[in-house]
C-alpha cells in the first residue's frame, strides 16, 4: 500500500496592504490583498548574491481563512500562505490558509477550546504512576521534564 503525503503550493512574502474584509452576495466573507513575495537570493559563481525583482500579486482568500486573516494580519506582516494560482484571474493566488512566518515573527499562541483545556488540566494535575517512563520529547511545562532515549536499543545516547 502507498501512501501520498498532500502537498499543495506555497508563497512567502509581506502583505502590502492592511487586508480588508468583505462580503459576497450570498454573505461569504473573503479579502484581497497586495502579497509582495521575495524570491531566495541566487549565489552567483564569484561568490557573491544577486537579488531578483519582488513578485506582486493579489492574495484571495475566503471563509474563516479571510475572517482570522483581517483580525490577526497588517501591512507588512510576512506570512506563509498556501493554495493555488487561479485559473481564471491571473495574477491572484487563493490561499486555503494562512500564517505568520514564524522565524520572523515574534508571537504568543493561545490555545483555546473546552476540551483541550480539561485535557490540559487534568494532565497537568495528574501524577503517573511510579513505574511509568518519562514522556519523551515532552514539554516541561506541562508534561515533565524532556528524557533523551537511545535510538537504538543498547546504544548510549550522545551528548553534546
Amino acid at each position: 500500500m502507498t501512501t501520498t503525503i498532500p502537498t499543495s503550493t506555497s508563497v512567502e512574502g509581506r502583505l502590502g496592504a492592511d487586508p480588508h474584509l468583505q462580503h459576497a452576495a450570498d454573505g461569504r466573507a473573503f479579502l484581497r490583498v497586495l502579497l509582495q513575495a521575495q524570491p531566495k537570493p541566487r549565489h552567483q559563481a564569484d561568490g557573491s548574491f544577486a537579488e531578483d525583482p519582488g513578485i506582486e500579486c493579489t492574495l484571495l482568500v475566503f471563509g474563516k481563512a479571510a475572517q482570522c486573516l483581517a483580525r490577526r494580519f497588517r501591512y507588512g506582516d510576512v506570512v506563509v500562505v498556501s493554495g493555488h494560482l487561479s485559473q481564471k484571474d491571473p495574477g491572484t493566488f487563493v490561499a486555503r490558509r494562512v500564517g505568520h512566518d514564524a522565524a520572523r515573527t515574534h508571537y504568543t499562541v493561545t490555545r483555546t477550546g473546552a476540551k483541550r483545556a480539561e485535557r490540559t488540566r487534568r494532565r497537568r494535575t495528574a501524577a503517573p504512576p511510579d513505574n511509568t517512563p518519562p514522556r519523551v520529547g515532552s514539554d516541561a511545562r506541562s508534561r515533565g521534564p524532556i528524557v533523551a532515549e537511545p535510538i537504538l536499543p543498547g546504544r548510549p545516547v550522545r551528548t553534546a
